[in-house]
């Protein structure tokens, strides 16, 4: 368990540098990081809807769709 909390400890601080990185390199403002980030969960969201029938059960691939 504490070697998992090191590695996440240690994830978040190599993605804490390489955001202020890039974040420097390209100008990225906190707003640019907030609508790439709410663009991403939207088409996600989209995508788990699509992707479920309309009993709202999803409906995997391969199984010949709805019966």
């Amino acid at each position: 368990m504490n070697v998992q909390l090191i590695d996440l400890e240690n994830f978040e601080a190599r993605l804490a540098d390489k955001f202020e990185r890039y974040q420097l390199r390209y100008k990225i403002t906190h707003a640019d990081l907030a609508w790439i980030l709410l663009r991403i969960g939207t088409s996600y969201y989209f995508k788990d809807i699509c992707s479920r029938g309309l009993d709202g059960n999803a409906v995997l691939p391969g199984n010949g769709g709805y019966k």
